[in-house]
Order: structure tokens, then sequence, then C-alpha cells
């Protein structure tokens, strides 16, 4: 054994350093695991949050991905195709990818964009506490589109406040829905 002033990694073999009783655990925690993830049944997302895999856009097969996002894993958007701000038009929607959404608005001939992607703390000039806002990749909007848009998001916001975040931080996080578009109602 060693002495407890020496480091374990100038043993010659690390491995004989440790223990049984923590190798016994590792084991354990490890075999708890797998028993955790076969008691608590499928966590396949196209058969939670109550949405059936044929609801959910996936097939009943097993290794078939969804097509499409359901539609109770997000609040409601704060623009639809057709709404105006500032006397422009909303034009398209993206909503495929859960960490952002972007919105073409057109006016006449001209077509400008927005993009709102999730924001996390307090709010800002250009954030709720939920939400940022900021021109499309490679778009400039006018001053009062943006203007328009951010008093819009404060009070769709404050609104919503009960629902499901329209957009979510996905980093890090496994979605397998990221980039499919939303599944067709069944009403």
């Amino acid at each position: 054994m060693l002495p407890d002033d020496r480091p374990q990694a100038a043993h010659p073999h690390p491995a004989s350093a440790a223990p049984i009783g923590r190798l016994g655990i590792v084991a354990a925690l490890l075999l708890g695991a797998g028993a955790c993830g076969f008691f608590a049944g499928s966590a396949d997302p196209a058969t939670t949050a109550g949405a059936t895999p044929a609801s959910a856009g996936a097939a009943t097969d097993e290794d078939a991905a969804p097509t499409c996002r359901p539609a109770g894993d997000r609040g409601p958007s704060p623009w639809s195709k057709g709404d105006t701000v500032a006397g422009w038009t909303v034009s398209a929607v993206d909503t495929s990818h859960r960490e952002f959404a972007r919105y073409t608005l057109s006016q006449g001939e001209d077509t400008t964009g927005l993009e709102l992607r999730f924001h996390e703390g307090e709010a800002g000039d250009w954030t709720t506490t939920r939400t940022a806002l900021m021109p499309a990749p490679e778009e400039e909007p006018p001053q009062a589109v943006l203007d328009a848009a951010i008093a819009h998001l404060r009070t769709f916001d404050a609104a919503h406040t009960s629902d499901p975040p329209f957009l979510a931080r996905t980093e890090g996080q496994a979605d397998p829905y990221d980039g499919l578009p939303p599944c067709p109602s069944e009403g």
C-alpha cells in the first residue's frame, strides 16, 4: 500500500494502486445505470410528451428516424407567415432548428431577414429573458423593423411565460428533431 503523502501516479502499476472496494463501486454504478435504463422503458423522443410514433413523424420501425418535429415540444413562434412587422410582411418562417429561427420579411420587391436565437439571462437592448433578436445572416433590416420586432418580442415573451420556450439550448445536447420541419397538425 502507498503512503498517504505519495502521489499514486508515481506508483509503477497505477491499476494496482486502486483498492478493490473502489473497483467494486464503479462496477456497481455501471451495472446500476444499465438497470435504470432497462426499468425506465423507452426514452425514444418520438414516444414521449404524449406523442405517438406516427404523430411524431417517425415510422413504427425502431430504426427509422423521425421526419418532422412534434408540435408539443416547443412553444409558439412570435410571428407566422403573413404577420406584419413595421409595415413589412413575414413571407417565410424557418423554425427547423431548435436553437434559432429565421424570418424573411418582404415589402414590395424588397426583402430582409430577422433571426431569433435562444437567450437565457437578463433582458437587454436586443434580448428578452428567452430570446435574442438580430439580423439574419447577410441581412440589414431597417432600424424601424428591428425596433418594432424587439417591442413585439418583449410583449410576446411576457404573455407566454407559462408556455414551453420557443427556442432552447441544443449545444452539447442530442436533438433527434434538429433540422426537421414541424409535423403537420392532425386536426
